[in-house]
């Protein structure tokens, strides 16, 4: 058995940040909040639940609903239904999404891409509206310890292979964990520097033709 790891953004999304274009398509400017964060004056829950208050504070009320509609709405990586078929056929390959972006969000490629997705998740009351409060289960900036743990918590299972998929900075610590590692569109130099492969092309068609060599 093997195991596929994939980032969502950059890699399942044609976009570096989900969270980002959440903000753009509702109309807020969490620059503040951000500036507040990569400073280490708040925390990543305590970003993530200032930048709720934003779509709160703009619409009183909001279903978490709305943002799983709007999360439909974000370009998909050209090649996906070729990735799927992918995996569909290769059932010795165990796929899951480590991702620092929303579940609502990676909810349509569980089932479809992966079996499994740990990203954050948004809290609601029992009509469905965001209460501004979240639960951080995959902080960007720890993803090889989310795998890490994800392979302890799977005992005694063994993988042949580790395979990990990632666009960003923040995805090095998931190919530190990987017995293989492949940048996808890489955001810099030094993301590829720390990969053993690189894919330029925004196209998952790539990624399959790769998978059939190193599988």
């Amino acid at each position: 058995m093997n195991l596929l790891v994939l980032d969502m953004d950059g890699v399942l999304l044609d976009c570096r940040s989900s969270w980002q274009e959440l903000h753009k398509m509702i109309g807020v400017d969490n620059t503040k909040n951000r500036e507040l964060y990569y400073s280490n004056s708040i925390s990543y829950c305590e970003f993530m639940k200032k930048d709720l208050m934003l779509w709160i504070d703009l619409f009183h009320h909001l279903k978490a609903s709305y943002i799983y509609e709007l999360g439909l709405k974000i370009k998909r990586m050209e090649g996906m239904e070729e990735l799927h078929n992918w995996i569909k056929v290769h059932t010795e390959v165990k796929v899951i999404i480590i991702t620092g972006g929303l579940y609502l969000v990676a909810t349509p490629f569980v089932g479809y891409i992966a079996e499994q997705a740990f990203a954050n998740h948004l809290e609601t009351d029992n009509a469905g509206y965001l209460t501004g409060e979240c639960k951080v289960v995959s902080n960007p900036f720890t993803k090889g310890e989310t795998l890490s743990n994800y392979i302890k918590s799977i005992k005694p299972m063994k993988f042949e292979k580790i395979i990990s998929v990632g666009d960003g900075e923040v995805d090095i610590s998931m190919f530190d964990m990987s017995n293989i590692s492949i940048a996808f569109n890489p955001e810099n130099e030094k993301v590829e520097k720390f990969s053993m492969y690189t894919i330029k092309e925004k196209n998952l068609i790539k990624l399959v033709e790769l998978l059939n060599k190193i599988v």
